[in-house]
C-alpha cells in the first residue's frame, strides 16, 4: 500500500523567481479553466493527457496534465 502524502503545515513559502504562480492546492479551490487544445498526441497518450489553457482568465497560458486514476486497487 502506498503512502499519502501530506502539504507542509504551514504550507512552504512559493519560490522567489520570476514567473506565474499558482497557490497550492486545496480541495475546496476554484478556477475558471479555459481549454485551448490538447497538446501531444491524444490517440497515443492513455494515462494522462496535456491542455493549453488559460486560467482566470490571466494572458499568460499554462499547461495542464489530466491523468488518469484507478480505483480499487
Amino acid at each position: 500500500m502506498s503512502a499519502i502524502a501530506a502539504l507542509p503545515d504551514p504550507p512552504e513559502p512559493l519560490p522567489r523567481v520570476p514567473g506565474p504562480k499558482l497557490a497550492p492546492f486545496s480541495p475546496t479551490a476554484r478556477a475558471d479553466i479555459e481549454f485551448i487544445k490538447e497538446l501531444g498526441n491524444p490517440a497515443k497518450d492513455v494515462d494522462g493527457h496535456v491542455w493549453k489553457v488559460k486560467i482566470n482568465g490571466m494572458a499568460a497560458p499554462y499547461a495542464l496534465k489530466m491523468v488518469s486514476i484507478k480505483t480499487g486497487l
